[in-house]
This record gives C-alpha cells, structure tokens and sequence, in this order.
C-alpha cells in the first residue's frame, strides 16, 4: 500500500477529480444547484467534474454547456438502480458509451413502468459497451456483500462486472470520518487488492456546502412521505464537494484510489454536437428529391392561392425556396406540411402560429391561412441563410382531435423514432410550503395560512413578498419564528424539479431512434417522454414540434356544425368580411368575452380606447396589450397618432415604407429588420441577426459596439449621423418586446372568426364555447349572463332535452348533462342511450331504465331536470323507494303483483323553497345562475349601482357597486408598482377594477380572496368606450 508524503499532497490534490456528483436532477436528493457544484468546483480549479444523477440525465446538457463555458471537463454519467436495491455509477467515455446510457436508462425507466426504474444484469450486459462503471456507493453491490461478510458471492460480482466492463471497471472507496465507513472501506480496498481491481476514490457529493446536508434530508423525508425525524437511512454531513486537499487526506493511506479519478477522467472524453440538426427523413415518390417534392407542391399551392405567378409572387417563392434548400431545411417542411395535409383529410382543423406565418411557402403548403404578401409579412424573420436554429413551425389542432395527429406522427415515423417532450415540474412558494411542512411536522392549519394568497410566487421571495405585499403583511406567520426554518428551506429547495411531466404539446421526431440521444422514461399519464425538457432537446438538434391543442378551434368547428345543424347554413370563414361593420361595433362595446385574444380586460378596455373598425386593427391591438408597449407608453403615442390628436411623423422619410402602417411607431419585430434595411443598408439576414442581438441583455460596452456599426453602416448609405443615432436609440428602445407580427395576425385570424360568430350566431358559438371549458378568462356563469345580455334564452336543463353537451334549440342554449356536479361519462352514456330508445316517461322510468347512481340522480332532481313530471322535493322523497325497487328487481326478487297506482298520486304536495333555493341549488350544483342571481336577493342602500348602468355615470363619479370576484390579475407596469386589477360581475354586466397602492395598503386583507365585494371608486374613462373603476375602498360582501 502506498502513501502521500506532505510534500506530495499539494501536487496530487492538483489532480483530483469527483466522479460521483448529484445534483438538483437526483429528484428528491441533489441538495445543491447543479450551478453551485460547477462554481465550487471552479474555485476549487478543479479540471473535471462528473454528473451522476439518479436513474436520469435530466441535467446532462445543461451542465455539459455550463461546465464547458467555465473551463471545466463535464464528465456525464448516471447512478443506476440495480434489482437487489443496489447501485452502480456510469460513466461515458465518448458519445458511444453516452448512447449506450441513455439507451439503458430508457429501457430501466420503459420496462419498469408501474414501478422504480432499475436495471438488470441483462441490460447491464446489453448496454456496456464504451461505459466506465464504478462499484458505487455504500448501497453498490459489492460493498454490500462484502459488509455482510458474502465474500464468495462478492468475487462472483465482481467477475461480472469485468466480464461486461473489462479494464474500464473500478472499485469506488467512499470514506467518511467514523469509524463504519472508515472500516467498511478498508474492507473493500483490501478485497480489491485481493481480486486485482483497481479502486477510485469518490465522496458520493449530494451538496456542494456542508451545510447544506439539512437540505438533503428535507428532500429524502419529502421523497418518502415521512417526516425528517423518521428518517432511518444513515445520515450525514460528509456529502458535500469536498476540495482535493481534503479527498487526499482521507486517502493519504491509499494514493492511488487519488491518482485514478484523473486517470478515469482522461478516458471520458464526450464530445456533443450541440447544434447540430437531426431532421427525420420524408417517404417521397421514387426520382423525387426533398426539394423538388417541395418545390412542386408549394408551386402547385402558389397557383391556387392567387390564380397566377406575379413577378412579386414569383421572386418570393424562389428566395424562399432558395433559402430552405440552402440550410437543408426541405425534409422538414414536407413533414409538416403531410401532418396537416393529414388532419385536414379528415376534417380536423390545424393551422400554423408564430413566425412561420411570415413565409409564403408555409401559405402555399396550406400550412397557414394568412397571406404573407397582402398582409406585408418578412419571411426573413422567420428564416434567412444566416440563421442555423431550426425551424419552428406550431401547429394549432382543435383539441378533441389533438391525439390523433399525434397517433399519425408515431404511425408514420415510428414509435420507436417519436416521443413526448419532458418538461420538469419544479417547487414554488405553496409547493414548497407544504412538502417541508409536513416533513417539518409544522400544523396543518399554520401551513394553510401561509399558503393563502401567495399563488405563482417563488419560494425564495416569499418572506420578501410577506414584507411587501399589502395583502400578507399583516399574516403574522411569516414572522413566527419556530416557522424560521420551513421558511429558510423552503427558499432552499426553490426551483429544484419534483418531477417530470408532458410538455403541452411538444413532439420529438428524430432522425432515427429517439434513446440513442435521448432518455426516455413513462409520464404518469403514461405518454413516454424525454428525460430532457425542450431547451435540451433543441440543443440536440432534434426536431420538436409543437402539436398544440386549442379549445378556440374546437368551438369555431362546434359553432359551424350548429348552425349548419340548426339552420341549414354551411358557413366557409375563408370568405366572410374580414371588416364586417356590426362585428367591430360589437368589439368596440366591449361585447368580445368568450372570443379568443379578445376576452381580456386589457383587450377590451384597449378596443374601447383604439375603436377598430377593420382586420387590420385588430392586428394592432394583439400586439399593443403586451407588458413592453403598455410599460413603456407606446400605446398612448400610437393612440393619440391613431385618433388625430399628435401627428404622425418619421425621423427620415425611407422609415415611412417600413413604420407607415404604425404611424412612424416600431410595433413589429418585423419592423426592425426593414429599418435597419432600408436604413442602415443592411441585408434582412443582418438586420435579423442586428434584431436579435438587441432583443437579448447587453452590456453597455456591448451596445456600443452595436450602435457605431449601424451608425457606420447607415451613414455610409447616407443617413446624417444625428439622425442615425436617434433611429438606433429607437430600435433599442423598441426591440426588446416588440411583437411578431406575424403571430399577431395568426391570432388576429383566429380573433375575428370567433367575434364574427359570436355576433352573428350568438346562441350557437355560446354554445359550443360552454360545451369546451374549462378555456378562456370566465367560468360559465358569466358567459351564460353575457349570451342573455346579447338576448339569448337560456334554457334549464331537462332530462329529456339536455345532451352531454349544450345544444340551441330555436335559438336558445339548452343546459348540458355534463354541467352537473357529480356527472360521469358513464352515467351519461347510459342516460343518452335508453333515452335513444325513448323519452323517459318518469322518474321511475328512468332509475329503471339506467344505471344511474341515487347521487346523481338527486342532483338531476335538485336543478330540475325531472320538473315536467312532478316537483323536487315530492321526487326526492319518492327516490329512496324507487332505488329500492331497482335493488330488488336487480336481484330478481321484483313482486308479482306490482304496485300499479299512477306514481305521485298519493304523496303529499310539498311546497318549494322558491327561487333563492333553486339559485342556491344551481350555482352549487351546475356552477349557473338560471333562476336568479345572489345579487338578486340583496338588499342595496340608495348609493350602489348595478354594473350594466355604469355606462350612464360620468368620468370622476364616484360609484358604489357589489360583485362576485372573477380573476385578480397583476401585470408588469411602467413604474414597476404593483397595481392589481380585478375582474367583478354582478349578472348584469362585467367590469374592471383597478386598485393601486395606497388601497392595497388600506384593504390588503380582502385582496386576492374567492368570493364578494363591495367596492367604492370612481368611473375612469381610457378612451370614447373604456370604462373601469379605480377603487378607492373594498369590503368583502356576504351574500346568501
């Protein structure tokens, strides 16, 4: 055995390297960032460093860019959960043996579905090749076997082990200062010794600070679901990243478990093609290229979008082309393309959102419905030959048919080659609150206070928030201090993952098969996804597309099959009026609840202030109510500019071509690029590279540097450099959030079918927008108040009349069976099926007719739906005896003679309890106010208004009104204040309340509670049809 003399300790400490490393991605046991470890280790000037997580790689990429960028070897690698409860450490030596893991990982974490990932020894032996393994931690085979003295059964292990790994496998020593593991260690070296394996030192690192071990205690309590002082596995602080100079004092005694982790680590040497793009390969017809298919098919789509090539129309799809073909991009535009030209086959409606609305190859291929040259679109914002990110081409589906485009995807290229995109759920403020409560064994009712109010905070900022923020400063327990600590590890465990889940609507395609890249595991909703989330999987070159399911599409296809259904209309949107006048009359009232991107206070209240009158405006309005313009008061210019009240001008005339349209204001992202073109002479390569370098954070010596290369470059094409100066200034200003336009006018598309449906065919798009909730800013009842203000009937829900969803009938809106409280499919399918037999006929017609359970039943009696045969309460007195009878028959004991008397007769009339009972029964039961609202059954002083009257009232007025509270919103303001706004209803209208500081302070405590209030404020007017109240006092309201 050999030993480190003092003189020899600071020479070999230059050498070590940590091999076994976990971070936040050890769900549930990384106690420290994968950021801190990497940061200590730099100051420690390590050269290496290694990731071993969990049964994962979740953090493998990022910590691979992160590492590299701070000069340090990543090592990647994975701790492996072996049958028998053991573990086993994996290193990669080159991108083999990094394929061969994550092809492993998939196939512990795919075989064992429905319980913990672990491996076998045939997997172990399928998956080796071009792996380093390490015998693990104190829970690795072979110290196990040795620790119980199985010394026979040990050297048959380790037989194994070098029959699959060879030369590339070694002994882990951990050592700890007690006297076990000291012990156990010298045990397991002397055994190596015996076998001939070398050994490698390791400090199993779970935290990168020592004290930071109560971390990692939390996080195994909470991953047990047992409190922290239950905690039986052994515990220690030894875990954290140790420096060289302590690892070698440990292992003075055995200098060559030191010198092999350098060893080791010059054997991995993972080099990733970050960057580089995998597409999947495109099935085409023999003697076809992926350009020519391309070319054809989007020529064929150009005639028979605009009858014949212009010029214009020609040197655009050839610059397109060109520029595809260029960057290899051709195979993925045909995938794309032959997913929607396969859902539109069958009648799914899908459609492309984001940039790719800039091309006109993307319109042609009926990727998209907006023309890119009538609405003035670039395609070089989406793409140009200096631009090597992939492509990203969103596709919108109607959500009811959403998986089976996703079922074609996995059809056509495999399921082997297709998986879901992972997206890591990680703790927030209430998250984290809860899980350390209950490992803390902190009281359930102090944690439910704490967790009041503090929705979508992080856990880092909350005592900071508790200080700040009006409506938790006067919650004293967050000062309480035996609460200190579920506070103090709360913040610690900030943002760290809980677990994996489906990406909303992300889909991996590779070029061959997923694992070789990527390690995929079960959701619990069991779809397989990837272990990395999207900007690892982006990082790989492997194309994701985002398949996403919109609930709008759904209600557009529901609303036209209704009033084809009902009326006998078949309605094609590609040809209705886009400027249609009493559509923009209904927009300019405020009437758009219920329509996509139209719905919001801030859109409403911005239709009131812009008053559109045409497609075009509502382009604007999608790209004005976004933080960067409101912040920065660019909706104000552009108003007063609109309305004639400041004149529209330009810095230097060559702005009018690009910012005409805006009236000399930077809006689009688009514009940009035509700025620095027209101006700066610039190609629309170089301004979208110009674009997107100001749109990210820079340094002042950065931008610099930017402004005199425009600046050269402008005054070169013979712009005055003052004039120049200002323009950058401009754009700077600008840049950081202007909005895409041609995602704007995907939405403003969208936007319009839905307003111009819901102002023609009211009845029939409420309808269908009620049948697909849960969706946009208002639950049920206020859609259901706002189709009557637009006079549409609504009609209570029937047993006989009702379906599963809500259906017009003569023009008014049927309640669906599937609004009640209590209601499952199955109960449903069996009450929709006897009933295609025939109508019921009775209360006891139906429960013997059904499977219905006495619950539902009772719902269904509570809100009426049996009220044609007799009243409530006398059916709900009768339904005990008709459930009885349904057991008996069921067990065949049904009476011979059966009693006949007509059903009802003889039971005693029981008076109702009138309509607030019924209002009371509906808004528990079916979440509606039909009968009546709460508020009708308040008693109001003199002083309170009813919402729909506000409009009457004067600017400045003060106003008393009563409401129930739909939404608390706080967005991003100019100042940096908070202002919160909150969204109220009274049956009679909706209105916005804005409530600023000196009111949060003075009612904090009502703020951000469910439920009613009263407020008192003053009528504010934005524009000609803006209306709000800015609050001046709130109460809470205790109605019925």
């Amino acid at each position: 055995v050999g030993f480190f003399p003092e003189f020899l300790i600071e020479v070999a400490a230059m050498g070590f390297i940590h091999l076994h490393v976990h971070s936040q991605y050890s769900f549930l046991d990384g106690a420290s960032s994968m950021d801190s470890l990497l940061e200590k280790a730099k100051a420690l000037e390590m050269s290496a460093l290694a990731l071993t997580d969990h049964n994962r790689l979740t953090g493998a990429i990022r910590f691979y860019e992160k590492a590299k960028a701070l000069g340090i070897k990543p090592i990647i690698g994975a701790e492996v959960d072996l049958e028998g409860g053991y573990h086993l450490t994996l290193l990669c030596k080159n991108k083999r043996g990094y394929s061969n893991l994550c092809r492993l990982l998939t196939e512990v974490h795919l075989v064992n579905r429905d319980c913990p990932p672990v491996a076998n020894k045939e997997m172990l032996g399928t998956f080796h090749d071009n792996l380093i393994a390490l015998s693990g931690c104190g829970r690795g085979e072979l110290p196990v076997l040795i620790e119980k003295g199985r010394i026979e059964q040990a050297k048959q292990t380790a037989d194994f082990y070098r029959e699959v790994y060879g030369e590339e496998f070694f002994v882990e020593i951990i050592r700890y200062p007690s006297r076990d593991v000291m012990s156990g260690s010298y045990r397991l070296a002397g055994f190596a010794k015996e076998e001939g394996i070398p050994i490698v030192a390791t400090n199993n690192v779970h935290y990168a600070e020592m004290e930071e071990y109560k971390v990692k205690e939390l996080l195994n309590a909470i991953d047990q679901n047992i409190q922290v002082s239950q905690l039986q596995a052994y515990r220690t602080v030894e875990q954290y990243l140790k420096s060289p100079r302590e690892m070698i004092k440990l292992f003075r005694d055995l200098p060559e478990a030191i010198t092999m982790t350098e060893e080791i680590a010059s054997r991995c040497n993972l080099e990733l093609e970050i960057g580089k793009l995998r597409f999947p390969r495109f099935d085409i017809h023999e003697g076809e290229t992926d350009y020519s298919y391309l070319s054809k098919i989007a020529r064929a789509g150009v005639l028979r979008k605009y009858g014949s090539l212009t010029p214009k129309v020609r040197n655009r799809l050839e610059r397109e082309l060109c520029t595809i073909r260029k960057l290899g991009f051709c195979g993925y535009f045909l995938v794309v393309w032959d997913i929607v030209h396969w859902a539109k086959k069958r009648g799914i409606r899908c459609q492309a959102r984001g940039s790719a609305i800039d091309s006109l190859v993307v319109y042609a291929l009926d990727i998209s419905n907006i023309d890119p040259i009538e609405n003035n679109l670039l395609f070089e914002r989406f793409m140009h030959p200096l631009r090597r990110e992939p492509p990203d081409i969103d596709l919108d589906i109607d959500r009811r048919h959403r998986d089976e485009v996703r079922d074609y995807v996995y059809q056509k290229y495999g399921t082997e080659n297709v998986a879901c995109v992972g997206t890591i759920n990680t703790y927030m403020a209430r998250g984290a609150i809860r899980d350390v409560g209950k490992a803390l064994q902190v009281p359930q009712e102090l944690i439910s206070e704490a967790c009041q109010g503090i929705h979508y905070l992080s856990a880092s900022q909350l005592l900071e928030y508790a200080d700040s923020r009006p409506e938790l400063k006067k919650n004293d327990v967050y000062k309480r201090p035996e609460l200190a600590d579920l506070f103090k590890l709360c913040a610690a465990i900030d943002g760290f993952p809980k677990h994996m889940s489906v990406h909303l609507g992300g889909l991996l395609i590779g070029d061959g098969r997923l694992s070789d890249m990527v390690p995929l595991e079960w959701s619990s909703g069991g779809d397989i996804i990837s272990q990395y989330d999207k900007d690892d999987v982006e990082k790989l070159g492997i194309v994701k597309m985002d398949l996403l399911a919109l609930p709008t599409l759904t209600v557009i296809e529901d609303t036209l099959n209704s009033i084809k259904r009902n009326r006998g209309i078949d309605i094609d949107l590609g040809k209705i009026d886009r400027n249609d006048p009493e559509a923009f009359a209904m927009l300019r009232d405020g009437k758009s609840i219920g329509t996509f991107q139209l719905e919001s206070p801030a859109q409403r209240e911005m239709a009131g202030r812009l008053l559109p009158n045409r497609f075009e405006d509502i382009i604007v309005s999608i790209s004005l109510v976004r933080p960067g313009p409101l912040k920065s008061n660019m909706d104000k210019t552009y108003l007063l500019r609109r309305h004639g009240k400041e004149r529209v001008t330009h810095i230097h005339p060559r702005l009018k071509k690009a910012l005409g349209e805006t009236l000399g204001i930077i809006l689009y992202q688009e514009q940009i690029l035509e700025v620095a073109h027209d101006l700066g002479g610039m190609s629309y390569a170089e301004a979208d590279g110009f674009r997107r370098a100001m749109t990210h954070d820079r340094t002042e010596e950065e931008m610099e540097k930017m402004r005199d290369s425009f600046i050269s470059s402008a005054t070169r094409n013979g712009v005055s450099r003052s004039i120049v100066r200002k323009v950058f200034e401009q754009m700077a200003a600008f840049a950081a959030y202007g909005f895409c336009k041609a995602h704007a006018a995907a939405y403003a598309e969208l936007a319009y079918q839905t307003l111009w449906l819901k102002c023609h065919y009211p009845a029939e798009f409420t309808a269908a927008l009620l049948s697909n909730q849960p969706m946009g800013y208002y639950p049920p009842r206020v859609l259901v108040a706002d189709a009557r203000r637009l006079g549409v009937k609504i009609l209570p829900l029937d047993i006989n009349k009702s379906f599963g969803n809500y259906t017009v009938e003569d023009g008014a809106i049927r309640v669906s069976l599937r609004q009640l409280k209590g209601m499952s499919e199955e109960a449903l399918e069996s009450i929709l099926s006897e009933r295609a037999k025939g109508e019921f006929t009775s209360v006891r017609d139906f429960v013997l007719r059904t499977n219905t359970s006495q619950s539902i039943i009772e719902n269904l009696i509570k809100v009426g739906a049996f009220d044609s045969f007799a009243a409530r309460n006398e059916l709900l007195l009768e339904l005990p005896k008709l459930m009885n009878l349904k057991r008996k028959i069921g067990k065949g004991t049904r009476p011979l003679f059966e009693d006949i008397r007509p059903e009802l007769s003889s039971m005693p009339s029981v008076t109702c309890d009138g309509r607030k009972a019924n209002m009371l029964v509906e808004r528990e039961l079916l979440s509606l106010d039909l009968s009546a609202h709460p508020l009708d059954f308040f008693t109001f002083d003199d002083g309170f208004t009813w919402m729909k009257d506000l409009k009457l009232i004067n600017t400045g007025k003060t106003v008393k009104i009563a409401g129930s509270v739909i939404r608390y919103q706080t967005p991003p303001t100019r100042n940096g204040n908070r202002v919160v706004y909150v969204i109220m209803e009274d049956g009679t209208g909706v209105v916005d309340i804005t409530v600023f500081g000196d009111v949060q302070e003075k009612c904090g405590q009502v703020l951000f509670r469910e439920g009613w209030l009263t407020v008192k404020g003053k009528i504010q007017r934005r524009g000609p049809k803006a209306l709000s109240i800015i609050a001046e006092e709130l109460s809470p309201l205790s109605v019925c």
